[in-house]
């Protein structure tokens, strides 16, 4: 190989690199809906084991969060609580006896949480899931982010 040919190998090797590190820290960011600026369709994103999906809760003016929680881990859980955070604003919704099988869902609604705003507004709000799996003692948490318009 000549010299000309091994020097623009490895300048195109060296952009090819770069251009793929960009590629993939640009989906990263697309996956993380970093790039979405608006509130039409609900995000939900951060949660395992207990999880709430995208589509499956709703926010009303008057301050009611109305979510399905759904049971991805492999065995039964018990949800202890669910701590809802607006801001500065904190809300716990005590769910003490729910049980759900692995692969169940349930629907719950809380009840008077601090309004995240007008109907049509954007909202976040950052959940912890407290839950046990099986007989066991140990306590997981599930966190993530809810991002949608007010219903």
């Amino acid at each position: 190989m000549t010299k000309k040919a091994q020097a623009a190998l490895e300048y195109l090797m060296t952009y090819g690199w770069a251009i793929l590190i960009i590629a993939i820290i640009a989906g990263a960011l697309y996956y993380m809906n970093v790039f979405s600026s608006s509130c039409d369709s609900p995000i939900s994103t951060g949660f395992s084991g207990v999880e709430i999906l995208s589509n499956d809760f709703a926010f009303t003016s008057e301050g009611d969060l109305e979510i399905i929680l759904t049971n991805a881990a492999a065995e039964t859980v018990h949800i202890l609580n669910v701590t809802v955070q607006n801001g500065t604003s904190t809300d716990v919704a005590n769910t003490t006896a729910l049980t759900l099988d692995a692969g169940t869902t349930i629907t719950y609604t809380f009840s008077g949480l601090t309004s995240p705003g007008s109907k049509g507004s954007c909202y976040t709000e950052d959940v912890a899931i407290y839950y046990t799996r099986g007989d066991l003692s140990t306590i997981f948490k599930s966190t993530g982010s809810l991002r949608h318009a007010v219903q």
